[in-house]
C-alpha cells in the first residue's frame, strides 16, 4: 500500500503543533492558565518522567485561546522576598484570541476537509494561501500592539519568523506571547491569591511532593536538607494530614 504526501501532511501538522504545545519545566516551575471566564488553574510537568532533565507539560491543544504564565516557586526558603505580582491577561493579550481561534480552525478543520476532498492539491493550496494571509494579519496586529504586549523588536522578530516558517506553530500565538512575559510572583502565592482554596491546596501538594523527592535525595546532615524540611513545613496545605519527614 502506498502513502502519498497528502496523507502524511495532516499528521505532520498535528505533530508540529503538539510539539509547540510542549513545555519543559524545571522542578521548581509550574504554570497558571487563565480560562475564557477568567478562572485560574495550575499545571505541573510529569513528575516522574523527565525529558532533557526537565518535566514535560503539554498545554491543552484544544484551548489555544487561554493565556499560560510560567512561574517559579521557592523550593527552599529565601532570605529576601522580592516577588512581584501576576496581573493576569491584559486586554491587549486577550485581543489575540480571535486570531488564534481562526488559525486553529483553518489548520484543523479547513485543511483536513481540503485534503480529503479528492480534488488533488488545489483545495489544500487555497487553504494555505488563506492561512498565511491570516497569520500575516495576526502578526501585523501583534506588531502594532507589541509595546503593550511586552515584545521588543528582537522578540517579535523571532516570533514572526517561527510562525511564518512553521504555520502549525501559529495557533499558539497568544500562548507564546504570554509565556514570554517574566512573572516574578511565587507560584504558591499567586495560586493562593487567584484560585479557589481547593485549587490552591492542590498547588501546595504538588510542590510538597517535589520537595519530598529532593529531601530523599539530599544528605540528612546537609544545610540543604534542613532548608528543604523548613520549606516543606511552610508549604504543607492547611488541613492536610502531616506526613512524617
Amino acid at each position: 500500500m502506498t502513502i502519498d504526501a497528502q496523507q502524511l501532511l495532516a499528521p505532520a501538522i498535528v505533530a508540529m503543533y503538539l510539539k509547540d504545545c510542549l513545555l519543559l519545566l524545571h522542578r521548581d516551575e509550574g504554570v497558571l492558565v487563565q480560562s475564557w471566564s477568567g478562572q485560574w488553574r495550575s499545571g505541573f510537568g510529569l513528575q516522574h518522567w523527565k525529558l532533557a532533565g526537565r518535566e514535560p507539560y503539554v498545554c491543552n491543544p484544544f484551548l489555544p485561546h487561554q493565556p499560560v504564565f510560567r512561574l517559579h516557586w521557592r523550593m527552599t526558603p529565601a532570605s529576601q522576598k522580592r516577588w512581584g505580582s501576576l496581573a493576569g491577561a491584559t486586554p491587549e493579550l486577550l485581543s489575540l484570541r480571535p486570531w488564534v481561534i481562526a488559525i486553529w480552525l483553518i489548520l484543523f478543520i479547513l485543511m483536513p476537509v481540503a485534503l480529503m476532498s479528492g480534488m488533488g492539491w488545489m483545495p489544500a493550496l487555497c487553504v494555505v494561501v488563506v492561512l498565511y494571509g491570516v497569520i500575516v494579519s495576526a502578526l501585523l496586529f501583534t506588531h502594532r500592539r507589541r509595546a503593550a504586549l511586552g515584545l521588543d523588536r528582537a522578540k517579535f522578530a523571532v516570533l514572526a519568523f517561527e510562525l511564518l516558517a512553521c504555520p502549525p506553530y501559529a495557533p499558539n500565538l497568544l500562548r507564546r506571547v504570554s509565556l514570554l512575559r517574566t512573572v516574578d510572583e511565587d507560584l504558591v502565592v499567586a495560586g493562593a491569591r487567584l484560585m479557589t482554596p481547593a485549587r490552591a491546596a492542590d498547588v501546595r501538594r504538588a510542590c510538597v511532593s517535589r520537595v519530598d523527592e529532593e529531601i530523599d535525595a539530599t544528605p540528612e546532615d546537609s544545610a540543604r536538607h534542613a532548608a528543604l524540611l523548613a520549606s516543606r513545613r511552610e508549604l504543607q496545605p492547611t488541613g492536610q494530614d502531616h506526613v512524617d519527614d
